[in-house]
């Protein structure tokens, strides 16, 4: 299979994408670029997101389909979940 590259929603301009994003992990590769996904260093990557922080872009980058639906599938359990703690605190 060959890689999958799909714009997905981004994050508002100049933020912190972990602001947004509770579950992936993720490496800075210069000042303006964010590498996320879902997996350690010594585990296979189903996919990974690369985000542009100074215009809030981010693009999916799919590698294994079937993984990358059960991981987004987890990834937005924690987020909704994250969500609906905050507004429970407000």
């Amino acid at each position: 299979m060959a890689m999958k590259f799909e714009q997905v929603e981004g994050f508002p301009p100049n933020s912190n994408p972990y602001c947004y994003d509770a579950f992936h992990m993720g490496v800075d590769i210069g000042s303006n670029i964010t590498i996320m996904m879902p997996n350690h260093a010594d585990q296979p990557c189903p996919y990974f997101y690369i985000i542009n922080t100074e215009t809030g872009e981010r693009t999916l980058v799919t590698i294994n389909e079937e993984s990358k639906n059960r991981g987004l599938h987890l990834a937005n359990i924690v987020n909704n979940a994250r969500i609906i703690n905050k507004e429970d605190q407000s």
